[in-house]
């Protein structure tokens, strides 16, 4: 079985290529989620699958938590839940 690459830099506009990306998986970026996301793109090598470009996501957000992978996975339940509580800000929990 051949798997198939992930280059979104021969899909022309790679904004373009995102945004495309988050609607199919019924998304919507934040400013800061689609610069990160493109810095993450730009920084896949040649012939980087979509498991890659999810690996490497994976790797940011660990790095931006300072946390390792493993606990980011062992966390992403908690994460999920307290996402879907709704907005909550530092200075409600005062």
């Amino acid at each position: 079985m051949k798997i198939a690459t992930f280059n979104p830099l021969a899909c022309g506009k790679l904004e373009e290529a995102l945004a495309a990306l988050a609607a199919g998986a019924d998304l919507t970026l934040t400013s800061d989620q689609e610069d990160a996301a493109l810095v993450i793109i730009r920084s896949l090598p040649p012939g980087a699958t979509i498991r890659d470009f999810i690996e490497a996501c994976n790797q940011h957000a660990a790095s931006k938590l300072r946390v390792s992978q493993e606990t980011l996975e062992a966390m992403k339940p908690l994460l999920v839940a307290l996402e879907s509580a709704g907005p909550w800000r530092a200075a409600d929990a005062r």
